[in-house]
C-alpha cells in the first residue's frame, strides 16, 4: 500500500512504499542507512519522524529563522545518524521535537512583542515601514525652505558645513518651532540634526541612556528624515533603502529611540530594463555561465598606479575572452579599490591587458572597462558568456542597500545597458529581542557575547526573559565559564539564578576550575552558593588553588564544606615554591 511521504524543509513531497508499512518524512524505498530502515520499520519511531516534520514546518514558517533552522537540523541529522540503537533514534527524535516546538513558540512570542511595541510608538513605526515599502517615503518627510529664501538665518557655526535641510519645526515637541537643519559633513557625508532657538543659541540635545548608539543599526544610519505623524515630528535614520531607527526628541530635550528596523529581500526581484529578454531572465535566475580568470599574467597593482588608475588591489589571474565582441580574444584582470576613508568604499572592476599578458592595454575599451565598475559600495564586474557574445554582470553583495543588479555589453566601442534587475527591500520592526540579536549578528557576534561586552545586565536579562538557552555555549566555552573569564559576576549570578548548570563543563574545565584558576574570588563564592561540585571529570579545583597559591578562593572552598584531602597538603609540601600559608590552612581542615 502506498502512503503519503510528508516532508521537512530539505525534503520533498512524494508516494513511495515503506519498507515495512510505515511511513516516514524521507521515501523508505530508497531508504539506505542504518537508522533510515530502523525508522520506516517501526510505528512509534515513524510517528515520531512524522511529528518532528510538523514541528520543523510550523518553525520554518519564519521566514527570519530559517538559515539558522537548516544548519542546526542538518547538525541534528548527523546526530541522529550516528545512533547504533533504537533508544538512541527515539531519545534524538525526542530531543529535537522540544527544541523545534520551544523555537515556534519563541517565534509566535517574538510577533506578539513586536505588535505590542509598536502600539506602544503610537504607529509611527509602522507606518514609516509600510511608507517605506511602498517607495513613498520622501513623499511624506519635510522638504525644508527653499534653498533662495534669504529670510531663513543661517547660523554662523553653520558656515562651513553642508546642510541639506532648514526650516522651522517644532523639533523637540514643546509647542514652539526651533530653526532646525540637517548638515552632512566628511567624506562619508553623514548627516547630523542641529537645532537653535529663537535667537540662534544652539541647542544642546542628549540621547536616551537606555538606547545603544553605538549599536551597528544607529551608529551607520546614514541618512537623517524629519516627518510630521500625528501633529508630533519625528527623525528618520536611514541607508538609501534600508530604514534603520525612528527617534523622538522630548520637551526635555532627550532624543529617545522609538524602534529599530530589520531587512528583508523581496526574493521577486523584477526586471525594469531588457533589451535582451533571454539574458535577462537568465541573470535574474542566477544562470549565468561565468568566464574563468585561470591564466597567468605579470602586471602588478604599481602599473595601474602608474596608469592614473588608482586600485589598491589586482587579481591574481586574468580571464582569456572576447570582452568587447569584435571576434578577437583579450585579458582582463579583476581590480579593487578599498579605502578606509569616511564610511569605507571598495569598488571593483575590470582592466584590459596586452596580448602578452605584461602590461596594461591603451584603448577605448580599457576605458570603458575601468568605468563600468568603479562605484564605491562593493559591486563587483563579472564577465559571463551568453549565446556567443559576451556580457559584463555588475551587481552588489547580498545585504548592501543598492539594490540593483545590471548587465552591460561593450560592442562596436560603446557600453550599452542590456538589463536592470531590481530586489525591493522590505522595511520591517524589531522588537527590543530583534534588534539586539540584530545587532550581534551585524557584529558578527553570539548575542550572549555581545551581552557580555556591554555594561550592566540589561541586555542578558532581555536574552533571558525572551527564552535564549542559559546553557549555550560560545566557541565551546559554557556562558558560565565566558562570565567567570570575562570577571562579569553580576552576569554569573545572573545565568545561575536562571536556571544554569554550575557544573557544565567548558570541554574539560568545570566553571568552578575556571573561577579557581583565572576568575575572581567572588566568582568561586557564588558557584558555591548555587552547588557547584568540586570535582568534575578529571578537573581538580583544589589543585589548581594550590599550584596558583590562591589562598583566599581555597578558604571559601573549604568554608562551602569541600574537605582537602591528604593529597593536597603532600602536594602543597612537594611543589618547588611551597606557600606556608596555604599548607597552614589545609593542614588545619585535613586534620579536622
Amino acid at each position: 500500500m502506498k502512503h503519503l511521504q510528508r516532508s521537512a524543509f530539505l525534503l520533498f513531497i512524494t508516494l513511495c512504499v515503506p519498507i515495512a508499512g510505515y511511513s516516514a518524512s524521507f521515501d523508505c524505498a530508497n531508504a539506505a542507512s542504518y537508522v533510515e530502515k530502523v525508522v520506516c520499520s517501526d510505528a512509534e519511531l515513524s510517528k515520531l519522524d512524522d511529528a518532528l516534520g510538523a514541528a520543523y514546518r510550523a518553525a520554518s514558517a519564519n521566514a527570519d529563522a530559517g538559515t539558522q533552522l537548516t544548519r542546526d537540523q542538518r547538525r541534528w541529522l548527523g546526530i541522529r545518524n550516528a545512533c547504533r540503537d533504537r533508544a538512541c533514534i527515539k531519545s534524538a527524535y525526542g530531543a529535537r521535537i522540544v527544541d523545534l516546538r520551544a523555537m515556534e513558540s519563541a517565534q509566535r512570542a517574538a510577533v506578539a512583542r513586536r505588535n505590542a511595541e509598536t502600539d506602544k510608538t503610537g504607529g509611527v513605526c509602522a507606518y514609516v515601514a509600510r511608507t517605506a515599502n511602498l517607495g513613498k517615503l520622501e513623499d511624506v518627510v519635510l522638504k525644508g525652505r527653499p534653498w533662495n529664501d534669504s529670510s531663513f538665518p543661517t547660523p554662523a557655526d553653520l558656515g562651513s558645513v553642508g546642510v541639506t535641510f532648514r526650516d522651522s519645526v517644532d523639533i523637540n515637541n514643546d509647542g514652539r518651532p526651533e530653526y532646525v537643519y540637517v548638515t552632512s559633513e566628511g567624506t562619508a557625508h553623514f548627516e547630523g540634526l542641529v537645532a537653535y532657538d529663537a535667537d540662534l543659541r544652539k541647542i544642546e540635545y542628549a540621547a536616551s541612556p537606555g538606547d545603544d548608539w553605538q549599536s551597528n543599526n544607529l551608529r551607520w544610519a546614514s541618512d537623517r528624515r524629519i516627518i510630521r505623524y500625528k501633529g508630533l515630528h519625528y527623525i528618520i535614520g536611514k541607508s538609501d533603502d534600508y530604514l534603520n531607527y525612528v527617534t523622538k526628541i522630548g520637551p526635555d530635550n532627550v532624543e529617545k529611540v522609538l524602534c529599530e528596523f530589520g531587512q528583508k529581500r523581496n526574493p521577486s526581484a523584477r526586471v525594469a530594463v531588457a533589451k535582451d529578454k533571454p539574458v535577462c531572465d537568465a541573470a535574474l535566475q542566477g544562470n549565468l555561465d561565468y568566464v574563468v580568470f585561470d591564466k597567468l599574467h605579470a602586471v602588478t597593482v604599481q602599473d595601474l598606479q602608474r596608469a592614473g588608475i588608482a586600485q589598491t588591489g589586482l587579481g591574481e589571474k586574468a580571464a582569456k575572452v572576447d570582452i568587447d565582441n569584435d571576434g578577437r580574444q583579450d585579458y582582463v584582470v579583476a581590480t579593487e579599490l578599498a579605502s578606509g576613508a569616511g564610511r569605507g568604499c571598495d569598488s571593483y572592476g575590470l582592466a584590459l591587458l596586452n596580448e602578452a599578458r605584461t602590461a596594461l592595454a591603451d584603448s577605448p575599451v580599457a576605458k570603458l572597462l575601468i568605468e563600468t565598475g568603479g562605484e564605491c559600495g562593493g559591486a563587483r564586474v563579472s564577465p559571463f558568456r551568453f549565446k556567443g557574445k559576451t556580457y559584463l554582470e555588475h551587481k552588489y553583495a547580498e545585504g548592501h542597500p543598492a539594490n540593483v543588479h545590471s548587465v552591460f555589453k561593450i560592442e562596436n566601442g560603446k557600453r550599452d545597458v542590456i538589463c536592470r534587475l531590481e530586489a525591493r527591500v522590505v522595511n520591517y520592526v524589531l522588537s527590543r529581542y530583534d534588534a539586539l540579536v540584530h545587532s550581534a549578528e551585524a557584529s558578527f557576534k553570539n548575542p550572549w557575547e555581545y551581552a557580555f561586552e556591554r555594561s550592566g545586565l540589561k541586555d542578558a536579562e532581555l536574552l533571558i526573559k525572551n527564552g535564549r538557552d542559559v546553557n549555550e555555549t560560545i566557541s565551546s566555552m559554557s556562558l558560565l565559564n565566558w562570565a567567570v573569564w570575562r570577571h562579569r559576576d553580576d552576569l554569573l549570578e545572573l545565568l545561575l539564578k536562571s536556571g544554569a548548570d554550575p557544573n557544565r563543563k567548558n570541554q574539560h574545565l568545570s566553571p568552578l576550575f575556571e573561577a579557581i584558576w583565572r576568575g575572581t574570588d567572588e566568582s568561586v563564592a557564588i558557584l558555591m552558593r548555587y552547588g557547584a561540585q568540586l570535582n568534575i571529570g578529571n578537573t581538580d579545583p583544589i589543585m589548581e588553588a594550590v599550584d596558583y597559591g590562591y589562598v583566599a578562593k581555597l578558604k571559601i572552598i573549604i568554608k562551602a564544606g569541600i574537605r582537602p584531602e591528604q593529597r593536597h597538603l603532600d602536594w602543597a609540601r612537594r611543589t618547588s615554591k611551597p606557600n606556608p600559608e596555604i599548607i597552614q590552612v589545609l593542614e588545619s581542615a585535613v586534620s579536622r
